[in-house]
């Protein structure tokens, strides 16, 4: 685990301890154990099986795909861990001005998953903004686990 922490922190100098603890656990791979075990954290597989590969996607996190779409639809891509369909890593935030305030959507819907990468679309129905005289910026994070 500290050789990946290690990786982790060469490719991002600024992450904290809570933050690399985040990324290990969300990048993990889920570990299914007997019928009564559910998805995520559980006592007997914690939150998985470290995968450092998932974990150094995760810390590189950053859009690199904006499609136009019509009706003043916006679609936003990034590289994504294998495992991101059943983790939900994702969070995205949105502001009418670059400097703030951020309003963080709490919705999961406009995601979509393939085996690599994550769309997520806006249609204006999670921002509110449909206007074409409306700016409107994004950002993604990751989700803070408890």
């Amino acid at each position: 685990m500290a050789g990946v922490c290690s990786l982790l922190l060469s490719i991002r100098p600024d992450l904290t301890p809570d933050q690399i603890r985040n990324i290990l656990c969300l990048g993990a791979e889920d570990q299914i154990g007997d019928a009564t075990d559910t998805p995520g954290f559980d006592n007997y597989y914690g939150w998985g099986r470290l995968n450092a590969y998932n974990s150094l996607l995760l810390a590189k996190t950053r859009f690199d795909q904006v499609t136009a779409l019509p009706n003043n639809q916006v679609k936003l891509g990034w590289i994504s861990p294998f495992n991101a369909s059943n983790k939900l890593p994702y969070q995205i935030s949105f502001s009418t001005n670059l400097a703030g305030p951020w309003i963080l959507l709490t919705a999961t819907n406009g995601f979509s998953y393939t085996s690599n990468r994550t769309y997520w679309i806006d249609d204006g129905t999670l921002t509110g903004i449909k206007s074409n005289s409306a700016a409107c910026f994004y950002r993604i994070q990751l989700k803070t686990l408890p």
